[in-house]
């Protein structure tokens, strides 16, 4: 895909009105850390999600879009 990282949550698609797409997150950013912790893969986002938060809880996700490293603040929503 010729993305600048070569570990990271790829986003294909986020849902319409949902948490991700509320905070700014779009397809094709690249998860890279979860409250300063990296995320590696798919399974890491999960098991960090599950294990250390709640419904309601704000997370600092960091991505990578194109170039550009940013965070967002994600509302964590079931």
């Amino acid at each position: 895909m010729d993305l600048a990282i070569d570990t990271g949550v790829f986003i294909v698609s986020v849902i319409s009105g949902g948490p991700a797409q509320l905070a700014g997150m779009r397809a094709n950013d690249v998860i890279t850390h979860l409250d300063g912790v990296a995320m590696h893969t798919t399974s890491d986002l999960i098991r960090k999600v599950l294990a250390g938060y709640q419904i309601g809880d704000i997370v600092a996700v960091t991505v990578i879009r194109g170039a550009n490293v940013i965070t967002l603040s994600v509302t964590l929503s079931s």
